[in-house]
């Protein structure tokens, strides 16, 4: 739940612009973000960022959801890219600068300037918590000039997100993963194997970065994403198969191991893993039978 600056891990001019905490998980078992031009249905609730409420649909019995095209500019800036990095039934709050309301009536924008003692719209602090409750799929295909540019910059952005984490800026670097999976869901013919594997090195990274927040849990939901999208992703298993060492786990840990193992015999770093589970497991066994031992004696 450690907030996440959406536009800062870009834009270091505009750090703290959107930044969003997320107050309950999605369904990630292989669910996907939503892309751009995905019909999606939300509720949401806008306040001050003193807690005025200025619409409220997501508490109120009577609120509707509302259906929008992401991307395409029909809510204000900040929902549009808050959105893109939800999956469906995740709830997430976002405080932003009023700059990102675009689209909001400007008599919000007001009142919140108003509270902070602002004279300038830029200065003032929204606070929106968002619901998403169902993506629909627009089904698009681009052609191979287009994926081509979109693997390009997502490769670059893979680049300058490996600095972030050199520099400690972990939340960073895991928005600008998720923004790069958001840019390659795309509809590919069956041979478009590449951007499966280059989705797959994403949340592959993603799971190291949640490691190193202490975040177990999103660590191992981001390294099933990462074999959902490629089976043979060796990284991915390690990952996942250390999740399941610390849950004590160790069967299901060493299967992974011996998974990554037969496509990389030499791979150290899982044959390590692997022998710790065994050892474990060996050490839990013996104490569970010295315990039901005494409870005889």
């Amino acid at each position: 739940n450690n907030n996440i600056d959406l536009i800062g891990m870009n834009l270091v001019e505009e750090r703290g612009g959107v930044v969003k905490t997320v107050e309950k998980r999605g369904r990630t078992k292989t669910t996907r973000p939503p892309r751009f031009g995905d019909n999606v249905t939300v509720k949401y609730k806008l306040e001050s960022r003193r807690g005025t409420v200025l619409y409220d649909g997501l508490d109120n019995p009577d609120g509707e959801a509302i259906i929008f095209t992401l991307g395409c500019e029909h809510v204000f800036k900040a929902m549009d890219l808050t959105v893109g990095t939800m999956i469906p039934g995740e709830v997430a709050t976002i405080v932003f600068k009023s700059h990102f309301a675009n689209g909001l009536p400007l008599d919000f924008i007001h009142d919140c300037d108003r509270e902070d003692g602002s004279d300038h719209g830029d200065d003032a602090r929204l606070k929106c918590t968002i619901q998403l409750l169902k993506v629909e799929r627009r089904g698009d295909v681009l052609d191979k000039s287009q994926r081509g540019d979109r693997v390009e910059k997502c490769l670059e952005i893979k680049r300058l997100s490996a600095d972030l984490i050199k520099e400690g800026c972990v939340e960073h670097a895991i928005a600008a993963y998720e923004y790069c999976i958001n840019l390659l869901q795309l509809d590919t013919d069956d041979g478009e194997k590449d951007i499966d594997l280059l989705v797959s090195t994403m949340y592959s990274n993603i799971a190291v970065c949640q490691r190193k927040r202490g975040d177990l849990h999103a660590s191992y939901d981001a390294a099933c994403h990462a074999l959902d999208y490629c089976v043979d992703n060796v990284k991915a298993l390690y990952h996942k198969a250390v999740c399941l060492q610390e849950r004590g786990e160790y069967d299901a840990a060493i299967n992974l191991c011996d998974m990554g193992l037969k496509a990389e015999p030499e791979n150290k770093v899982l044959d390590k893993i692997r022998k710790r589970c065994v050892s474990k497991k060996s050490s839990e066994k013996n104490r569970e039978a010295t315990m039901y031992k005494k409870m005889f004696q």
